[in-house]
């Protein structure tokens, strides 16, 4: 093998990461293979020289470090050094940024004041061996440490546009106080950083928008829409946040989410129901199909095993009315399921 590749995840999904890197690999003929270091939400990858990923086409990567390597027995009194010596193996002469990180654990977050504490050394002795910032500069790489303990870390190369601006991919939001339920902040991230353009979307851009949220009680993806100006009809049997009634900018629906048939054609739709995914991705293909709605946010519950298969299976169904986008993630709101863009 030529090179390691190292992918950040939600602890507990590493078997499922390494499942569709393989997966990757398969499609793309390469040799590769996967070590998995579960519990921590990391997959080292092991991989020819041509086999590159990227971020954007995997579904529970949330970081990439595309070159990596695992650096162990560092001395308390110099850490600095070897991580130092590894990036001039490398021949790195300059970087845009550094970013220090850990796992997603508890033994990783109690890392977080060392990291803070560290990344100064760390500069100083990368400048020491002539490796400078260059910010501005478009074409150098970041740096990455991620410590695994005081004694073990990973280095890392990364490239913009191929890694999270984020510490270990976490998009870290607050939750609003007057939201409805904390389920609004995945929706919140998938607007950030599943839509093209983000907030710059046309979605946000227009005069006047409608949306509409299936199974939308007691109204957190609703918030968002009404965040944005976007006349909601909520659909769902079950009550909806009063707060949101009073706005003025939704009509509860109170019908069955898989009944439910719009008056007119929706700007989006947003959908977090509790159900199948299986179900969830042939109501999604109906409305599509139907030309109900030529924007879709949505999210896949997924099973307890296999859980890469499931959610290609349902990506392969909506793929056949080939979309013009269709892209799935498991975001760092996410639990026990993806969120799915698609566009007509």
């Amino acid at each position: 093998m030529d090179g390691k590749t190292l992918l950040f995840c939600r602890p507990g999904f590493e078997k499922d990461l390494a499942a569709e890197t393989m997966n990757h690999a398969s499609h793309q003929q390469q040799g590769a293979y996967c070590q998995t270091l579960d519990g921590l939400g990391l997959v080292l990858v092991n991989r020819p020289h041509a086999f590159r990923l990227l971020l954007g086409d995997l579904i529970f990567a949330r970081q990439l470090y595309e070159t990596a390597e695992n650096i162990k027995d560092l001395p308390d009194h110099d850490r600095v050094t070897p991580i130092v010596r590894w990036f001039q193996s490398q021949e790195v002469d300059r970087f845009q940024d550094i970013i220090l990180e850990s796992p997603d654990t508890n033994d990783g977050k109690a890392l977080s004041r060392f990291l803070k504490k560290f990344i100064h050394p760390l500069a100083k002795g990368l400048k020491q061996e002539g490796i400078t910032r260059a910010s501005q500069d478009k074409d150098a790489p970041c740096l990455h440490v991620c410590f695994l303990s005081y004694q073990e870390a990973i280095a890392g190369i990364s490239w913009r546009g191929n890694q999270s601006p984020y510490p270990g991919g976490i998009h870290r939001l607050k939750f609003p106080k007057d939201g409805p339920s904390r389920s609004t902040l995945k929706l919140e991230e998938a607007f950030l950083d599943l839509l093209p353009g983000g907030l710059k979307h046309p979605l946000f851009t227009k005069d006047s928008c409608t949306g509409v949220d299936l199974g939308a009680a007691p109204g957190g993806w609703t918030y968002q829409l009404v965040k944005h100006n976007i006349f909601t009809y909520s659909v769902d049997n079950g009550p909806m946040s009063p707060d949101l009634l009073a706005s003025g900018l939704v009509e509860h629906c109170q019908e069955d989410a898989y009944k439910f048939r719009p008056r007119g054609r929706a700007d989006i739709l947003v959908c977090d129901m509790v159900d199948q995914p299986s179900q969830v991705t042939n109501l999604i293909y109906k409305w599509f199909s139907e030309g109900w709605c030529d924007l879709a946010i949505f999210n896949l519950k997924l099973p307890m095993k296999k859980r890469f298969q499931e959610a290609q299976q349902c990506l392969d169904t909506l793929g056949a009315l080939q979309p013009r986008i269709l892209r799935a993630k498991h975001l760092y709101h996410d639990r026990e399921e993806i969120t799915v863009l698609m566009e007509k």
